[in-house]
Order: structure tokens, then C-alpha cells, then sequence
């Protein structure tokens, strides 16, 4: 039934009513399709669209409250795909987001009432025709409560009064800014005419599109909440401003660096924050990805006129001075220069505003005449010879300085901080340079001599920037040996100043600081222990930050060269080391297969090596991350046997009590639990925790991890209410570098909610497996195997919770996540798989979830044994599908719940929760064939044991005594 626009009394006019009315627009070009039609499209869309129920799909038509933009947009494309049109998904992001803004933001003025007049249709039907592609919803809201509230809680506007503002990144102003004044009314009035569209900046290198940007921040910076300078000339650069501005705004920190910046983007776009974002220097078309598209304002400089030509950027090219501009220029910064001598100098050099600057420094600076400025530059206009003379005459008259000054040929783009310069008076640079870097008043007039000179400025934030061109001007000026001493002493500068470990709060500062020069500087290329040393910490600095790519990218350069190094080699332990940070970042990235190589490939010359040998240091540290990727890929088996003899050879090697010790022992407890050895995993699990807690104390990463470890044991031994105790006895909150995710705590929550369903409280189990799912989703990405651990969970108790449809939508999409990530049998999807029919079960799907359950039981048979946890839950399950199948089947699903109820009792007790619930199973089995005694005593010796495990209130006593079958549930434990 087609859905019409409300009447303007039950909605009226307004920024509401003109989103919902351009909605409509589209809903009847679509052939106004019922809501439950549009909801079936979007679950056909590509996987990046969020599932959008036929319920909000009504209601948002009807003129309800408009939910999150994701949903919105699913809403929008699957209109488009269904009326045919050509716009592209930025067209119509472009078109409807900024009249969602709007919508949202006029919703919380509405009455309550009026927002709840707008019909919402009634509880789903049963739906038993065959499922449509679904895919999984991103994550869910944090708490049930009123629609109005949410608007008011997310879209009420803040007084700017009451809020500081947070600025950052900035680059002094020129206090002496001479003209663009109709550029820079251009600039704004394109900005409030086309505030979704980057106003790009571009022109020739030198021409002041910095300085134009930088002025027009300054004038109108009283517009804006957030104002934050992005270096974008690397696509690295402007990620890690990114990550700087997410810690000033306090963003959700990701688990890597790329889900955090996509938050904080997000954040930007989503909240009434008005902000204005410079991105200096554009050259990589991938930074485009990088800019928020609405909320606030964007500025983009660069020498790429394309960018400007783009429907979705307001291009203005920045062009030389004019000559008023340029003469007012000169004639500001020396009064005595007549207008006509300022003429002729234009007539020479031209009116490139760089090379004006560099000018009327060489005037200022050493104080050279105008006549002899233009002595020395006849016939070489532009602004490279005039750096050129500006390098001659500083050189001579500030050789200490020079030697500062010519380190910059090689460090990169970004400003340079002084406290990373001040290293080099512990490094083994050059005596002349370790006195004018080691009294830091010395160095400050090194460096106000430099910027005298124009060739660097000095910002407020003791960072020191060089022109691009005036650090290509130092490489060609310096002569071959000036070249190799400043390349020396800039390797030693960042060598001092990276010696620190990584892991290192104290030391992080400075690995930040590194990070935009270690290839620049070609650290990679040196053959200097120390260098050689700050590379590798650099590599495990990016991935402890969760700049996984950039850990990736580094390891993968250093470890390329080095294997053909001389005096390295491919099984040179440096070499080795790198191999192995390079494959955790793989790892983290979801990159298995080529992690897994990279680690099978130094485990094999760590073996075989003489120079190593099983008993190495470095072996037997590797091994724990080699035993990691065979869990990934399913050898279970294999994974236990590598981690129980790295602890066995540790414990000989470092004894007992070392604090690394812990780490060995509680990845041998990961790979127990992956067996379904819970009770072995929950002893040495205890042994760990109690060394991470007298070695770290309870507020630290390490403890939290076997926290969370003893709960995943005590749940797989369904001591659930023990397990809820954990949470009160070791609390803490954890200490962890920006960026960082606390691993442990946030998988506890999972933990925690599966002993709360468990023990029978839904709700509370509901919230808490709900959020857990939202975090990981943040921190992790869809694919993360936590992230579908996290959706299995929770899709697993809105079965329990009735909620089927929902609970199909998540595991659906799981399901075909764990199958292209990790492969059809490997047991984690098979798991998936077993679970997946469950709900299809539940829904009527008989047939599917036999099927299901029968391949599922067999492969997990074959991959981990008869008496494994999940074997034994998808045997029993596989026998429920034959209870209900009845007729000639009830003889195989009796044969199938002994057999699965004898080695549930014999690997996990008479009186675990799953053993419980096969045997009640049978018992039901049992009397389906005729033995009625045997089936009463079995069913009277099962309630009673769950009256005296679980309570007499337990669901589990009702299903017995109501003689209904109990669905088993695999919950795998994490890696």
C-alpha cells in the first residue's frame, strides 16, 4: 500500500516536512513501493549499506523522527536503484544529507506527541518464504530510549560561548598579510553558498595559497568550534593529524588507525560542531577520502588544478600578486624602497609572492642593498636563485647554523619539532653541530638566524618548517660532502631520538616526532646499527598505535632491502624481527594467508639456522605469533602443540617467575580453550593472571587480557555465576597509548553477557552483548573475527529473546564473513554455520538447518574430534532436527543425543549446562521410542540437577518440565 506525504497539520512546514517531502519525491519516482519492499531492496544492496527495517522505512515516509544517515542512506539509494536513475551515491548524498541535518535538528523542537503521532506499523509477521541476501547492521544504538531524546541528546546545538574552541595545528600568520582581499571574500562567500563543498585552492608552487588559507582562518575563525590544520602533502601526514584531532575531540579510538579516523570524520559530519578543516598541500588524490563532507567547512591548497574541477569542490586558482599587491608587499617590509625601485625589481624577479618573501629577507636578513640584490640576480628571475643566494650568504655568515639548517635536505614535509633536533647532543653528529643543537639557546638563535634568512619559519609550537623548494634548492647548493655530512648527522639526530622502546608511554612522544622522516631520510638505507635499530622501533611504534597500514608498509620497505643488504641478509636477526612485525600488521589488517607466510618463512630459518635453534630468544618469541596464525587458520591442534612447547622451553630458559613468562602460559591457555580443554586452560590461567597482577597490577592491559581469559574458561565450563564475580574482584581501567584499544576489558563485556544470558537474565544480557557488539565494530572493523564473535553473540540471544528476524539479519551476514575470511570448513564458520541454524530452526526453516547441521557436525568430526565441544553442540542439534522431522528420523536422533550425551558427560561433566541440555533432549528422545521408565529417570535426574546447578527458576528447568528441546550454542573463544 503506497505510503502518502502527512497533511501539513500532522506535519507541518519546516525543515522536516521539506526532507520528508524530497523523500517522497523519490518514493514516487519509485513507483511507490510498500515499506516492506524497500527493506527487501536494501538487504540486496552491496554490504557498505546498513539493513533498514520496513517499521523505519514507514515511518520515516510517514513523517517519523529520521533515524542515523546510514539508514537514511540505504533508504535513498535503494529508491534510486529501483526508479532507474543516474545519480551517484555522492549526488545523492550531497542532495539529501544536508536536508537530513536539518530534519534532524528540527525534530527535537516537535512536541513528543507530535513526533509520537506518526504511525509506526504493528509486530512483524512470520516470514516463511526462503531468505534474501542480508546484510549485518552496523551497530546498534547504545540505550532504549525515546526518539526525542535521542534527537536532543545528538542534534541540540551548543552556544559557542560555552564551548572551547579546539584549535590545532596551525601555522604562525603572517603578521605583515599584504592584499587577496576579493580572494578571500570569494573564499567565505563560497563557503556559506556551498558549505558540503571544499573550497580548493590551486596555483603554481610559491604563488601563497598557504598564507591564504592561513589569513582566512584567522579572520574568520569566530565561525567555527573546531579549526585544525592538516598537513596533507602525504597521505601519511594528514592521517596522523587526523589521529591527533580524534584525541583532542575524543573521539572512539579504533583498534587500528583507520577505523578511528573514519570515526572521527563521522563525528565531525554527525554532531552540530561547526568546524573548518585545512588540508595544506594536496598532492595524493586518496587524502580526498580524508575530508569530512558536511557539518562545517573544508579548504583544500594545491598545485593541482584538477582537484578544483571537480562538481563536488568550489576551485579558485590563486594567481601571482598583482602588481599593487606586490609592490605594497615589498614597500611594507621596507619602507625606504620607493614605489618606482619596487617596479624595477618586479620587472626582474616578477611577482611570485615566495620569491618576494625570500626578497625581503635577503634585504632584512644580512641586510644586502636593493641594488645589490638586483646585481646578483640579473638575469635569474623566479624564486630558486634567490634561495640560492639566500644559502650563499647565510652559509658564510652562520657556518653553526648551516650545519643545522642543511640537515633539513633530508628530513620530510612536516614541520620539524626543536626537541627532536636537541637529540643530536647525545648522538654521534659532528662536534660544531652537537654545540649548536646541545645549548638550547644557542640553538634558538641558530634557528632565528634561518628564518632571518627566509628560509625556514619558526612556529609558536617550537616546530620549525622549510620550504619543499628551499629544501630542493639545500640538495643542489650543498656540495657532495656537505650533502653526506648532513645526512650522517640527520640519521644520528633521528637514531638519538628513537632509541626508545615503543611500547613506552615516556617515549612515544618521540617515535611520533620520527615517524614523517624515517623515509625520507632513508633510514632504511643505512648502515648504522643505531638507524638501522630506530627503523625497526619505528615499524612496531606504527603497529602499536594501530597504524597497522603504515606498520605494514615501513616493515615491508626495511625487510626488502635488508634481505640484500650487506652485512644482513634474509636471516639476519634484525631482518627476522622485522619479518615478524610485518606479519602482526598483516595479521591485523586480515591479511591471514600472507601473515602466515611472512611467519612460516622465519620460523623455518630460525629452526634450521645453527646461529638460532628451537632454544633461541628470538624462536621462541616468534613461535607464540607462528602458533597464532595456525589458530587463525583452524589448526588448532597444531597451535597447542607449538604454545605448549615455547612455554616449556621459556619456563627452562627464564624460569618461573619472569614477567614474559605470563605472556607464554596465557597463550598456551588460548590454544587449550580452542581445544575445549577449559578446565587445563583455567589452571594455567590463573597461574598467569596472578603473575601479570604481582608483576603489572590489576590496571594494566596485560592483566585485563587474563581477566578475561579466566572468564572465557569459567564460561566454557558454565560456571557462569563465578564468572560474573571477576568483573567486581579485578577492576581497573587500564593504561594504554593513544590509539590503543584495551583488548581484555573491552572482551570481557562479551564474556559477561554470555554468563548473564546463561544464567538466565536476557535483558541485561541483551545490553550488554548489544554494546559489546557496537565496540567492536568501532575498534575492529565489520570483518574482525571479534567483531563477528560479537554479532554471533548477540544474534545467539535474540533467538533466545524471540527476536528471530533480527537475530537472521546478523548471522546471516556472519555467516558469509566467516566463510570469505577464514574459509568453509574452518571451524569458526562451521561454528557460524551451527548457530545459523539455530535461528532458521527457530523460524521454520527445518529443512535448511538439517542441512546445515549435518555438514556442519561432520567437518567440525573431522577437524576436531568427536569429543570437542562444538562437535558435541552440532551433533545434538543435528539430532533435534530429526526429533522434528519425526517418523523414521527418531531413531537417528535418538542414536545421535546418546552419543552426543555420552561425550558431553565424559569431556565436560554430568553437570555442565550443555550435557543438561542434551540430556533432556534425549530423555524426550527416549520416550519418542517407546522407553518411557528410562526416559523418566533420565528427565527427573537432569531437573534435578539443574534445579541444584542453575535454580529451580532457570528456563532450563521450565523446558524440562514442559518437555521442550533445548538448542545447544557455540560460543568460540577468542584468540
Amino acid at each position: 500500500m503506497a505510503i502518502r506525504l502527512p497533511a501539513s497539520d500532522a506535519l507541518p512546514d519546516g525543515p522536516l516536512r521539506e526532507f520528508v517531502a524530497v523523500l517522497h519525491e523519490l518514493y514516487d519516482l519509485a513507483g511507490q513501493p510498500a515499506a516492506r519492499l524497500i527493506s527487501k531492496d536494501i538487504s540486496a544492496l552491496p554490504k557498505r549499506f546498513e539493513s533498514v527495517s520496513h517499521q523505519t522505512v514507514a515511518a520515516l515516509l510517514h513523517g517519523g523522527p529520521p533515524p542515523a544517515w546510514e539508514k537514511v542512506r540505504s533508504i535513498v539509494f535503494a529508491l534510486k536503484v529501483r526508479a532507474e536513475l543516474d545519480d551517484s551515491e555522492r549526488d545523492l548524498e550531497r542532495r539529501f544529507k544536508p536536508l537530513w541535518i536539518n530534519a534532524r535538528a528540527a525534530a527535537v523542537a516537535r512536541p513528543a506527541e507530535s513526533i509520537a503521532r506518526a504511525p509506526i506499523p504493528g509486530p512483524r509477521p512470520q516470514i516463511r518464504s526462503e531468505p534474501v541476501q542480508v546484510r549485518m547492521p552496523s551497530p546498534p544504538e547504545r540505550v532504549a530510549i525515546r526518539p526525542d531524546e535521542v534527537l536532543r541528546t545528538q542534534i541540540e546545538p551548543v552556544p559557542l560561548s560555552s564551548v572551547e574552541r579546539i584549535v590545532g595545528g596551525l601555522p604562525d600568520r603572517d603578521s605583515m598579510f599584504t592584499g587577496r582581499a576579493a580572494l578571500l571574500d570569494r573564499m567565505h562567500r563560497e563557503l556559506q553558498e556551498n558549505p558540503h563543498a571544499p573550497v580548493v585552492l590551486h596555483g603554481l608552487s610559491g604563488v601563497g595559497k598557504t598564507q591564504l588559507a592561513r589569513e582566512y582562518v584567522e579572520r574568520y575563525r569566530h565561525e567555527h568550534l573546531v579549526i585544525w590544520w592538516i598537513q596533507a602533502d602525504q597521505l601519511e601526514h594528514a592521517r596522523r593529524s587526523l589521529l591527533d584531532l580524534a584525541e583532542r575531540l575524543g573521539s572512539r579510538q579504533g583498534q587500528s588507525a583507520d577505523q578511528t579516523i573514519d570515526g572521527v570524520i563521522s563525528q565531525l559530519e554527525s554532531q552540530p560542531t561547526p568546524y573548518l578543516l585545512v588540508f595544506d598541500g594536496v598532492s595524493d588524490e586518496e587524502v580526498r577520502q580524508l575530508m569530512p563532507t558536511f557539518g562545517g567547512h573544508v579548504i583544500v591548497t594545491t598545485r593541482d588544478p584538477a582537484l578544483g574541477r571537480e562538481n563536488t569542490s568550489s576551485g579558485i586558482e590563486v594567481p601571482d600578486f598583482t602588481v599593487d599587491e606586490a609592490v605594497a608587499f615589498l614597500r611594507k617590509r621596507d619602507v625606504s624602497l620607493s614605489e618606482v625601485q619596487a617596479r624595477e625589481l618586479l620587472d626582474q624577479i616578477g611577482r611570485l609572492p615566495l620569491a618576494l618573501e625570500h626578497i625581503a629577507a635577503l634585504r632584512q636578513g644580512p641586510g644586502l642593498s636593493w641594488i645589490e640584490l638586483k646585481e646578483r640576480l640579473e638575469g635569474s628571475p623566479g624564486v630558486l636563485p634567490v634561495i640560492k643566494v639566500a644559502l650563499d650568504k647565510f652559509g658564510s655568515a652562520n657556518p653553526s647554523a648551516m650545519l643545522v639548517l642543511e640537515m633539513f635536505a633530508w628530513f620530510g614535509s612536516e614541520p620539524v619539532a626543536i626537541a627532536l633536533l636537541r637529540q643530536g647532543r647525545v648522538g654521534d653528529v659532528t662536534a660544531a653541530l652537537r654545540r649548536a643543537v646541545g645549548d638550547p639557546l644557542e640553538l634558538l638563535r641558530a634557528l632565528r638566524s634561518v628564518q632571518q634568512y627566509g628560509l625556514a619559519r619558526l612556529h609558536g609550537d617550537q616546530r620549525v618548517e622549510v620550504q619543499p623548494i628551499t629544501r630542493h634548492a639545500l640538495r643542489d647548493v650543498l656540495s657532495e660532502e656537505a650533502l653526506g655530512r648532513a645526512r650522517r648527522n640527520a640519521h644520528e639526530v633521528l637514531a638519538a631520538a628513537g632509541q626508545g622502546e615503543p611500547n613506552d608511554v615516556a617515549s612515544s612522544g618521540m617515535h611520533r616526532e620520527i615517524a614523517a622522516h624515517v623515509l625520507p631520510a632513508e633510514l632504511i638505507q643505512s648502515d648504522s646499527p643505531k638507524v638501522l635499530l630506530t627503523v625497526y622501533h619505528q615499524i612496531r611504534y606504527r603497529y602499536v598505535i594501530g597504524d597497522y597500514a603504515g606498520a605494514r608498509d615501513v616493515a615491508e620497505s626495511a625487510v626488502t632491502v635488508w634481505r640484500e643488504a650487506p652485512g644482513l641478509g634474509p636471516g639476519a636477526e634484525l631482518v627476522l624481527k622485522a619479518t615478524h612485525e610485518w606479519a602482526n600488521a598483516l595479521r591485523a589488517l586480515g591479511d591471514y594467508q600472507a601473515a602466515r607466510d611472512r611467519m612460516a618463512d622465519a620460523m623455518s630459518r630460525l629452526r634450521f639456522d645453527p646461529a638460532y635453534g628451537e632454544d633461541h630468544p628470538l624462536t621462541l618469541r616468534l613461535s607464540s605469533s607462528h602458533a597464532s596464525d595456525l589458530r587463525l587458520a583452524g589448526e588448532y591442534r597444531r597451535a597447542k602443540e607449538i604454545d605448549s612447547a615455547t612455554l616449556e622451553r621459556w619456563e627452562r630458559r627464564y624460569g618461573d617467575d619472569d614477567p614474559s613468562t605470563a605472556t607464554r602460559r596465557h597463550n598456551f591457555a588460548v590454544s587449550l580453550r580452542h581445544m575445549g580443554e577449559f578446565a587445563r586452560a583455567e589452571n594455567t590461567d590463573r597461574v598467569a593472571l596472578a603473575a601479570n597482577l604481582r608483576h603489572f597490577g590489576a590496571d594494566d592491559w596485560r592483566t585485563h587480557l587474563s581477566v578475561n581469559a579466566l572468564a572465557e574458561d569459567l564460561y566454557g565450563l558454565g560456571r557462569w555465576a563465578q564468572l560474573l564475580e571477576l568483573q567486581t574482584v579485578y577492576a581497573g581501567s587500564g593504561r594504554s597509548l593513544p590509539g590503543q584499544v584495551d583488548r581484555g576489558a573491552l572482551l570481557l563485556r562479551r564474556t559477561l553477557g554470555l554468563a548473564q544470558r546463561g544464567l538466565g537474565e536476557l535483558a541485561d544480557s541483551l545490553v550488554q552483548l548489544k554494546e559489546h557488539y557496537r565496540e567492536c565494530h568501532a575498534a575492529f572493523g565489520p570483518d574482525h573475527e571479534y567483531t563477528l564473535a560479537a554479532a554471533f553473540s548477540y544474534a545467539n540471544t535474540l533467538r533466545l529473546q524471540g527476536d528471530l528476524q533480527e537475530a537472521d539479519a546478523y548471522a546471516h551476514d556472519a555467516v558469509a564473513a566467516y566463510s570469505r575470511t577464514f574459509g568453509s570448513r574452518h571451524p569458526l564458520t562451521l561454528a557460524a554455520k551451527v548457530n545459523f541454524a539455530a535461528i532458521r530452526r527457530a523460524q521454520g526453516y527445518r529443512l535448511q538447518a538439517q542441512q546445515f547441521d549435518a555438514a556442519a557436525s561432520e567437518a567440525l568430526r573431522d577437524r576436531l574430534g568427536d569429543g570437542h565441544p562444538s562437535t558435541i553442540a552440532a551433533t545434538a542439534n543435528l539430532a533435534t532436527d530429526y526429533a522434528l522431522a519425526g517418523g523414521h528420523h527418531a531413531p537417528a536422533a535418538r542414536a545421535l543425543s546418546a552419543s552426543a550425551y555420552a561425550r558431553a558427560c565424559e569431556s565436560q561433566g554430568a553437570d555442565h549446562p550443555d550435557s543438561l541440555a542434551i540430556g533432556a533432549n534425549l530423555a524426550l528422545d527416549l520416550a519418542a521410542d517407546g522407553r518411557v521408565d528410562e526416559a523418566a529417570d533420565l528427565r527427573e535426574s537432569v531437573l534435578s540437577a539443574v534445579h541444584r546447578e542453575l535454580g529451580r527458576g532457570h528456563a532450563m528447568a521450565g523446558h524440562v518440565v514442559n518437555g521442550r528441546r533445548i538448542e545447544c550454542t557455540i560460543e568460540p573463544p577468542s584468540a
